[in-house]
């Protein structure tokens, strides 16, 4: 059975997504509020943040520093409305909300951990450097107009000075206005962000600094040895970083033509003799040792019977240029070729420092006490970072889903401590192992690390380490899968302080349809089909008594029904679902599958013909926008 949605997966990449949604990516401030743009939203999407911990107010605990409900309400406001303002689609539905407010919470978790490199550090930002980007940001809300004409006088200028002053204050003034700011909160996030910024530089430089150093030493080694007599390739198999020809000795397998080596690289070699070999060249990635094993040399007979082709070559791939006839020295350069071998030595610092911070940031102490945010987490099979909670444990809160009483829950703490050392896993396979200061951090992890003093252990963990290594010691535990039951029961512990919030029913009813075709996870957390599908029904029922105008709603109640093989129900809650989706062709599509699993198949191509006419006006608007033509889309 096709499922409504498909399950968000967050990886660290979404860091990313947000971190350059800032101040210096466009006309503002990333993180502040663009005005609330966007399709309406059901009410119970909005706010209302509860602790899993009596007592405890905050979302979440980062080290010693608690994030309000407050502060992220305001910051998932802010991201959203940035995204919607760039152009980027937001899903309104319940599902796609947990999926950013998720993203906002490992956004601060990033954030964290550079705010204290930076404390650690002595990085500042200065008044001065505050002036300066908001004045950046003047000049993009309100451009300085040129000087015109050539009269100027001390007097006019000034003047003209004081009227552009007041304008671009005003222009200020107003968008501040427009995005419910003071120019204080204004300062404030400038100086936030650029502190942000600086402290990415300085881990980028400290790396540049570390690949740098480690790049010279073993420079340094591969001319020992070279100058020793030994054979370039056997130097190359000891030392060289290029994974794919290092095996060879450094061989590549084809000739070479000029330009495939890049132009520093491709002036040394051209320029060798063959048998000769270059000093370390640099180049955008490092640097490279060049060996010329053979040459194709443009002379002879060969030579000349090749000519008229290239210059025919030559001719079609210039001829944008008036007249163009090539030059001897563009066909020699065209025909003439080498055989290589070669060393490679990396000095990737930018992918160091990345790695640095993801792992940094992974190390952070952290809490999260939002049950929302909390069963999410758990159905995305991340990290929990779950609360120490007196009052009750994970198996107390899963037992108030409908998870069979022979269901052994004890699992829950085993399974859910492996999101954890999975996505460790992944981290490893992704930027290699831990910094050094980090190692002991992650000891007891379950990870294979490389030896310390192997210099290169960083850029081949990645390789060299198969995904599933870890497998013969898990083969008795059960498979990493969703624990439905923690997701469902902390839903429902959120929905019994929080009533009124209609997406916490839907929350719910969605973790329940997705246990139900999740035939792995019912092995076990085995159920009742019959009694989750009523659960689901009234669930459904009491959040479109809540709020009676969301398409996710209905298209869901009408897929449990149809899966419960209760047509009739179906076509009335997919009808009510086909209302509230309007043009929007996903939500379309999530109906159309629900209609397919009811047998209405009429149904299913009439709307399959809606959403290819919905398509086709999207393309036609896009390619519009990107010509600057009118849109002409045909009557509605």
């Amino acid at each position: 059975m096709e499922r409504i949605r498909k399950r968000f997966r967050i990886f660290f990449i979404s860091f990313a997504v947000i971190f350059v949604v800032s101040v210096f990516g466009g006309l503002g401030v990333g993180y502040l509020s663009m005005g609330g743009r966007g399709a309406a939203r059901a009410p119970a999407a909005q706010g209302g943040y509860r602790s899993l911990v009596p007592g405890v107010l905050a979302v979440a605990k980062l080290g010693d520093r608690e994030v309000s409900a407050d502060e992220f309400s305001r910051r998932l406001t802010e991201i959203r409305s940035l995204l919607e303002d760039r152009g980027q689609r937001v899903g309104s539905d319940p599902i796609s909300s947990l999926n950013l407010q998720n993203l906002v919470l490992e956004q601060l978790f990033r954030e964290e951990m550079l705010l204290r490199f930076a404390r650690a550090n002595g990085i500042r930002v200065s008044e001065a450097e505050v002036r300066k980007e908001t004045n950046d940001i003047l000049d993009r809300i309100a451009p300085q107009p040129e000087s015109e004409g050539r009269e100027k006088t001390i007097v006019r200028e000034v003047a003209k000075g004081l009227k552009t002053s007041r304008e671009r204050q005003k222009a200020l003034a107003d968008y501040l206005e427009r995005m419910g700011l003071t120019r204080s909160n204004f300062s404030e996030q400038i100086a936030h962000e650029l502190l942000l910024r600086k402290t990415q530089e300085a881990i980028d430089d400290e790396e540049k600094v570390k690949a740098e150093t480690k790049a010279q030493e073993k420079i340094a080694k591969i001319k020992q040895a070279l100058g020793a007599g030994e054979d370039f390739t056997d130097v190359a198999r000891k030392y060289s970083d290029e994974e794919e020809s290092r095996a060879e000795g450094g061989v590549v397998e084809s000739y070479l033509k000029r330009g495939l080596l890049g132009t520093e690289v491709d002036k040394v070699a051209f320029a060798l003799k063959r048998g000769e070999h270059s000093d370390a060249v640099k180049t955008s990635f490092g640097y490279e040792f060049i060996k010329v094993l053979d040459r194709i040399e443009p002379v002879g007979k060969a030579f000349e019977r090749a000519k008229p082709d290239i210059i025919k070559q030559l001719k079609e791939r210039n001829q944008d240029k008036k007249d163009y006839e090539p030059t001897e020295e563009e066909i020699k350069n065209e025909y003439e070729k080498i055989k290589i071998a070669h060393i490679v030595v990396r000095s990737l610092y930018r992918s160091r420092a990345d790695a640095r911070i993801q792992w940094m940031t992974a190390a952070l102490d952290k809490t999260i006490y939002d049950p929302v945010l909390l069963a999410y987490r758990t159905f995305l099979k991340m990290p929990l970072y779950f609360p120490q909670v007196q009052e009750t444990t994970m198996q107390d809160i899963a037992r108030r889903s409908l998870v069979q009483q022979d269901a052994d829950l004890d699992l829950l703490p085993q399974l859910t401590a492996r999101y954890l050392t999975s996505e460790l896993k992944d981290l490893q396979r992704t930027f290699g192992d831990p910094p050094e200061e980090l190692r002991d951090h992650f000891s007891g992890y379950g990870l294979e690390l490389a030896p310390a003093d192997d210099e290169s252990a960083g850029e081949k963990a990645a390789a060299e380490k198969p995904p599933d290594a870890s497998a013969e010691s898990e083969e008795a535990e059960p498979p990493m899968m969703p624990a439905y039951p923690l997701a469902v029961g902390l839903s429902l512990e959120a929905l019994r302080n929080q009533d009124w919030r209609s997406d916490l029913e839907y929350q719910a009813a969605y973790f329940y349809d997705e246990w139900l075709g999740d035939d792995a996870a019912r092995k076990y957390f085995p159920v009742d089909p019959d009694a989750v599908r009523g659960e689901i029904e009234r669930l459904l029922k009491e959040a479109i008594g809540k709020y009676a105008f969301s398409a996710q709603y209905y298209a869901l109640a009408g897929e449990n029904y149809a899966a419960w093989v209760k047509p009739d129900e179906a076509r009335k809650m997919l009808a009510e679902a086909e209302k509230y989706a309007g043009r929007d062709a996903d939500l379309l599509m999530t109906i159309i599958s629900a209609y397919d699993e009811n047998g209405d198949t009429e149904k299913t191509k009439e709307l399959r013909k809606l959403v290819g006419e919905i398509r086709a006006e999207e393309a036609q608007r896009r390619q519009a926008q990107q010509s600057g033509q009118p849109i002409r889309l045909p009557s509605q």
